[in-house]
């Protein structure tokens, strides 16, 4: 039975407009923060920039994880990267769920720990239930 499709998934992430919204928000409340906060000079400046250094960072590689597939036929995860590599990795049970979010965390074969965030709209809507279903009940 696990041969059958319907029991596989067959899954490739598209960007995310929530994980850039989350980006702008948590980084524009911290900005906020710095901003009203009591610090003495030149604090609130160094600050500023730390927090607007990390946002373009992760802005630049919010989309990192687009493009990847990820697949689970017989048993077996398995990722591959936007080119179609193959990752050599195993899923770990720390793998983290919500409504909104789930976090793969995966350990790679050189101990490498590798987290992808897939957000629910990064995935079609029935898909983003099978993989949850599928991580709550193998």
């Amino acid at each position: 039975m696990p041969s059958d499709p319907r029991f596989g998934l067959d899954l490739r992430f598209r960007p995310s407009r929530w994980q850039s919204l989350w980006l702008l928000g948590s980084h524009g409340l911290v900005l906020t923060a710095v901003v009203l906060s009591a610090i003495p000079p030149p604090w609130p400046i160094v600050l500023t920039l730390l927090v607007l250094a990390h946002a373009a960072g992760l802005w630049f590689a919010r989309h990192r994880f687009a493009g990847w597939r990820l697949s689970y036929r017989d048993g077996q995860w398995r990722l591959q990267d936007a080119r179609g590599r193959p990752v050599a990795t195993r899923l770990c049970p720390s793998t983290w769920m919500s409504p909104w979010l789930t976090v793969l965390h995966w350990r790679t074969d050189r101990g490498d720990f590798l987290a992808v965030p897939v957000w629910k709209d990064a995935l079609a809507a029935a898909d983003y239930r099978r993989l949850q279903a599928r991580l709550r009940w193998g």
